[in-house]
């Protein structure tokens, strides 16, 4: 027999992998066996919230898991979730690092999302916090009334054209978000979901969060991979690439006009970031890595909130009759809504509030990790774990509600709050983890809530909606990955009257933003 010198080093590599793999598993620490070398790897699945839930139900609200030589903690109650992300926010604030996000996406962690907690990540955190705080956004609320009343032009248009069998809306609501960031980003908007602006980001979006998913590159669980996955590392720079030039294409554009915008959205972003930049405090490609992780984020979190809004409502008469009657009592039927009314329309916040509870934009909160061994509830939790809020476990098995997976808007009625109120309110009695908590709560939470409850509002005020002829919507039926997307369905938009699409078409209102066309 041939002695190969290499056998020895290969059998105590594997040896070695084995230790880890169990060594790290102790009574006190729960969660599924798993198998040598892989761990639980060969588990996930496509839609990892689903095991988990189950896992949780079995081995209690945090268990850990083992991705190769990987350690992943995984937190399901309200409580583990104020804990870990709150209360000792300082120790579990910063990011892991994958391959894709830190190297690739974030180009060796420019951007925020990113970032591992320090004073680049204060820095690039400031830009949002300013540019989405509560006084900002207040200024933007002709641009969310516009972008609400636009897409209500436009599903009435698509309603006559597709009549009884309805349509699937995420284009519109896509279309809507898009233009929301585009506004107060960049002080620009586009007239229709077909414009080839908004179809480029969407194509952009849909790739960037199809690499973004922790399983598209397994190198990061199983080391031996990497010189074989250089492809999806080109794959996903080509992607960056484009994500970079349409923002340096915006951006450009912006500076071109900087006088005329700044003038109608003083807050808007690009005048922040310019401002910091030539304070030398933020390089170029932190520029354009900070405006391309907006569009990234805040596209999909609110279009997808506003998708399963639509499903839902078509499939509960009851709650649109009950939302009908107070539009009908506060707003009338002989005007449009406003943002004064939002405050006396109790019941749509309520709706609001329970949609992203039942069906938020992510089933899982963004991963953290600890940059030193650290503990939490006896049990060692190793430098460099992987920490992941199972926000879908948070809302249904370890939630405080009664038949907390049924979507029952009057659980709120006794305390009707705003998605901000829930979620920066008292930590220990929160209900909704859907926005994260702690030092890294989602920056646009106020940009998210007030252009979705305007959306929703108008949405209310202007339709019926049900479903298709013949469809059946399927509320469990959704897309793999990181968003929680649910499949396209056909959803029609009755017009509640003659006077509804004259109202519209009247609305004299202009957004403070400029339209592009299409180039």
């Amino acid at each position: 027999m041939i002695y190969l010198p290499w056998q020895p080093i290969a059998s105590a590599g594997l040896a070695w992998f084995i230790y880890k793999i169990y060594k790290a598993r102790t009574p006190e620490r729960p969660g599924p066996p798993g198998i040598p070398f892989l761990g639980n790897l060969l588990e996930i699945g496509p839609l990892p919230h689903i095991p988990f839930t189950k896992w949780a139900q079995k081995y209690g609200d945090v268990f850990f898991l083992k991705m190769g030589p990987l350690e992943w903690m995984i937190i399901n109650s309200p409580e583990a979730l104020h804990e870990v992300l709150s209360r000792r926010g300082a120790t579990f604030a910063s990011r892991p690092h994958q391959t894709m996000l830190s190297d690739v996406a974030s180009e060796g962690r420019d951007g925020i999302v990113g970032l591992s907690y320090g004073p680049v990540w204060k820095m690039a955190r400031r830009v949002f916090t300013t540019v989405f705080s509560k006084s900002s956004v207040q200024a933007y609320e002709p641009i969310l009334t516009h972008e609400a009343r636009s897409l209500c032009r436009a599903l009435i248009e698509d309603n006559r054209v597709h009549g009884s069998k309805g349509f699937s809306t995420r284009f519109h609501h896509q279309w809507h978000s898009f233009n929301v960031i585009i506004s107060v980003c960049f002080g620009f908007r586009v007239n229709s979901y077909t414009d080839s602006l908004c179809q480029l980001q969407l194509k952009i979006n849909h790739q960037l969060f199809q690499a973004l998913d922790p399983k598209y590159y397994l190198a990061d669980f199983l080391p031996f991979l990497r010189p074989f996955s250089m492809k999806k590392k080109r794959e996903m720079k080509k992607v960056m690439d484009n994500t970079l030039d349409f923002s340096k294409r915006l951006y450009d554009r912006y500076k071109e006009n900087k006088e005329r915008i700044d003038a109608k959205i003083p807050t808007n972003m690009c005048k922040y970031i310019q401002e910091l930049q030539d304070a030398g405090e933020l390089r170029e490609r932190n520029v354009y890595l900070l405006l391309g992780e907006t569009f990234a984020a805040g596209l999909d979190t609110a279009s997808t909130s506003l998708t399963w809004l639509s499903l839902i409502l078509a499939t509960r008469p009851d709650v649109q009759k009950k939302a009908h009657d107070e539009l009908d009592r506060i707003v009338g039927r002989n005007r449009l809504p406003t943002q004064e009314d939002i405050d006396s329309l109790p019941y749509i916040r309520c709706i609001l509030q329970e949609s992203v509870r039942v069906r938020g934009p992510s089933p899982l909160g963004l991963t953290r990790t600890c940059l030193e061994d650290s503990e939490y509830r006896g049990m060692l939790v190793r430098k460099g774990t992987w920490i992941i809020p199972n926000v879908h476990a948070t809302h249904s098995v370890y939630s405080h509600l009664d038949d907390p997976t049924s979507f029952v808007p009057e659980r709120w009625e006794s305390n009707p709050k705003s998605l901000v109120e829930e979620t920066m309110g008292k930590q220990g009695t929160r209900e909704i983890w859907t926005f994260g908590g702690g030092r890294r709560v989602c920056p646009g939470l106020h940009l998210a809530n007030a252009s979705l409850i305007q959306a929703l509002t108008h949405i209310l005020w202007s339709f019926t909606l049900v479903p298709g002829d013949g469809v059946n919507i399927d509320l469990d039926e959704m897309e793999e990955g990181l968003t929680n997307l649910p499949l396209e369905q056909m959803v029609r938009y009755i017009p509640r009257g003659e006077h509804v699409e004259p109202l519209l078409s009247a609305d004299r209102q202009v957004s403070l933003a400029d339209t592009l066309s299409n180039e």
